[in-house]
């Protein structure tokens, strides 16, 4: 990283990185007060930080395998969210001038940390809780947390932050969608303990019926006992009678999670009568890290058994049948659904495979390759692995 100029010979280096599996960014803590550079890795993470005041980014969180932070600043304390010394991401806090050492859990609980956003007298933990989202507010004042209810009794749903830049608003604005609900934006204000919609995206076209649609989490026991959980659409009326065409997807890798928005063609699909199922299976992140990393390196093969599993159930239960049963996977989703059909061919009756990551070692034996580097994380180091 350097100071920008207005000459290149003039720039200074404020921060290298000699790892090629590290890569570098930057943030600035949502109070301004604070630029805060990482080093991170899939897995790993280093920080360090300026003010105006002393420019020269000073290490406050070195390395660490397997534990990754996240900063953020509210008067005279870094707020870290961290995996460090637990399974899960946990809320710390320490003084600017103190080290993580000093530091105190702020939050931690029966639920998983996604990401935070830092207001004045308030923190938005965007959570979830048996892999459903959840938006937990923490007053700083009191340091009472309370979920927000939200105004839909849909089981499977979406919710991302809007743009919310002001560090001292009393309001933060948060998106939702469905396999019901195109897009609802609402807003929350901290004092007056009110959600409000302000605005709902509306479907441009022929009128579809969503209040036909409708929702359900569902779960499959896998090899190993594992409740995998998944993702149910269908028309209201649908019934349980083996004759149900269906779409089952999957991704599994990277810790990526899969939550349930508005999507046209799957609207449409659903009146016509299909079912549309989205597996989280393991490697995936709806359940956290350690659901991440129980699907990874030589453990990939727990993804396409969980994978299968969802598969039986459903064919078990009634919801379809082999005979009408199709899958769809892209890049590493298209690894999963590809691997499944190899495994057990004569449960589908079609595949559409979109962009399919299906040779994972040949780009891992290949360290010229843009990704190779950074993805050893996920798929392990062929080059350095010892025969005994």
């Amino acid at each position: 990283m350097r100071n920008l100029g207005s000459k290149s010979e003039n720039d200074k280096v404020l921060l290298s990185e000699p790892d090629e599996a590290f890569y570098l960014e930057l943030a600035e803590t949502k109070d301004k007060k604070f630029s805060i550079f990482y080093s991170m890795s899939r897995s790993s993470t280093e920080v360090y930080f300026t003010d105006r005041v002393v420019q020269k980014p000073t290490k406050i969180i070195g390395k660490k395998v397997n534990t990754r932070y996240f900063v953020e600043h509210n008067k005279g304390f870094f707020y870290v969210v961290t995996n460090q010394d637990t399974e899960e991401f946990r809320l710390v806090r320490f003084p600017v001038n103190g080290s993580l050492s000093q530091s105190e859990v702020v939050l931690e609980g029966n639920f998983l940390i996604d990401e935070i956003d830092m207001y004045s007298d308030n923190i938005v933990i965007y959570s979830r809780v048996l892999g459903v989202p959840v938006v937990k507010i923490m007053n700083l004042l009191t340091g009472n947390v309370k979920d927000l209810k939200l105004p839909y009794s849909c089981k499977a749903y979406s919710i991302q932050p809007g743009s919310n830049l002001d560090h001292d608003s009393e309001e933060f604005t948060i998106v939702y969608s469905s396999a019901s609900v195109y897009e609802d934006t609402l807003v929350y204000n901290f004092k007056k303990d009110q959600l409000r919609l302000i605005n709902s995206k509306k479907i441009i076209g022929k009128p579809l019926r969503t209040q036909n649609i409708q929702s359900l989490r569902l779960q499959a026991p896998s090899f190993d006992g594992t409740l995998v959980p998944m993702t149910l659409i269908s028309h209201k009326d649908t019934v349980k009678d083996r004759k149900n065409r269906l779409l089952i997807k999957g991704y599994g890798a990277y810790g990526q999670k899969s939550d349930q928005s508005f999507k046209y063609s799957e609207a449409v699909a659903v009146e016509q009568g299909w079912i549309i199922v989205n597996t989280h299976v393991r490697g995936e992140g709806e359940k956290g890290l350690s659901w991440h990393r129980s699907a990874t390196k030589e453990n990939k093969q727990v993804s396409f058994l969980d994978f299968l599993a969802c598969v039986h159930f459903l064919i078990k239960e009634g919801y379809t049948h082999k005979n009408y049963l199709a899958g769809y996977g892209s890049s590493a989703g298209g690894m999963l659904l590809a691997q499944a059909m190899n495994l057990n061919p004569e449960l589908f009756a079609a595949m559409v495979l979109e962009v399919p990551f299906v040779d994972p070692l040949s780009e891992m034996l290949n360290p010229d390759l843009p990704l190779s580097v950074t993805d050893r994380d996920e798929w392990g180091d062929p080059i350095k692995v010892r025969i005994n």
